[in-house]
């Protein structure tokens, strides 16, 4: 008789066991989301994209040369910053942003393009992420853009995930 009561009272200490590994690892996942997850390309601390002109393509060694048929990309980059992880105006250039993970975003937002009427802006298969604990005010800014393709995006913990402004 002893050993059965044994049996029940062991495997119900193994169950709870489990339930209290198994919150913890919950927790823990959704607190500290593994950003490197989503892009194995970690960028630099303090690293941020900002373009305010043509030339300003050329520092960062992005491939293409704005053309249309070959069009600037920017590609592969994990930036987590509270201030505009990219940041692009004035510039006369055809760029793609994809395959990138933008975030936090805190006080500001993670992609904020301006003045850019000429051409083709595409925006795809990207990441944006704001602040984990409080979620972030803004999102994505365009301001005075036209032609812009976003597609295939994922945009979480935003108040406001867009500004868009002519």
């Amino acid at each position: 008789m002893k050993l059965k009561r044994s049996k029940g009272k062991l495997i119900a200490l193994s169950f709870k066991i489990l339930l209290i590994f198994s919150s913890i690892y919950l927790i823990i996942m959704i607190s500290f989301p593994t950003i490197t997850l989503f892009n194995q390309y970690e960028s630099p601390p303090d690293f941020r994209i900002y373009i305010t002109n043509d030339e300003d393509f050329k520092k960062y060694n992005f491939p293409g040369n704005g053309s249309i048929d070959n069009p600037y990309i920017i590609e592969n980059f994990t930036i987590i910053e509270t201030y505009y992880p990219i940041k692009i105006s004035g510039v006369s250039k055809y760029f793609i942003i994809r395959n990138n993970v933008l975030g936090d975003g805190r006080y500001e937002g993670v992609l904020d393009i301006s003045n850019v009427n000429l051409n083709i802006i595409k925006i795809y298969n990207n990441t944006f992420l704001g602040d984990a604990y409080f979620g972030s005010n803004y999102g994505i800014k365009f301001y005075k853009c036209s032609n812009i393709l976003f597609e295939d995006n994922i945009i979480k913990r935003f108040f406001d995930s867009f500004s868009l402004r002519e």
